[in-house]
């Protein structure tokens, strides 16, 4: 089998912080998503990222990521470390 690499791209990434959570509508909203797409209520540990798979939850230390195409996703904190670094 053949080695590949995943080719070099820039994204924009926002972690994050039990901070932000504790409002999640003035920290979130300047996010350039869909209306809903981010989705929170007061007495969770995290906000909802809607998108084509359905709901995703972001915690504290997981990120909130715009991809190439304007879709956005939620990565875990130790796996978006073992993938991406500072551009």
């Amino acid at each position: 089998m053949a080695k590949y690499r995943k080719k070099p791209i820039i994204i924009e990434a926002l972690q994050v912080t039990a901070e932000m959570l504790k409002d999640p509508e003035g920290n979130f909203k300047h996010l350039d998503v869909p209306k809903d797409t981010i989705i929170w209520h007061d007495s969770w540990s995290y906000v909802a990222v809607r998108n084509a798979t359905g709901l995703n939850h972001a915690g504290v230390g997981d990120w909130i990521i715009t991809g190439l195409d304007g879709e956005i996703y939620v990565c875990p904190g130790d796996k978006f470390e073992r993938t991406y670094e500072p551009a």
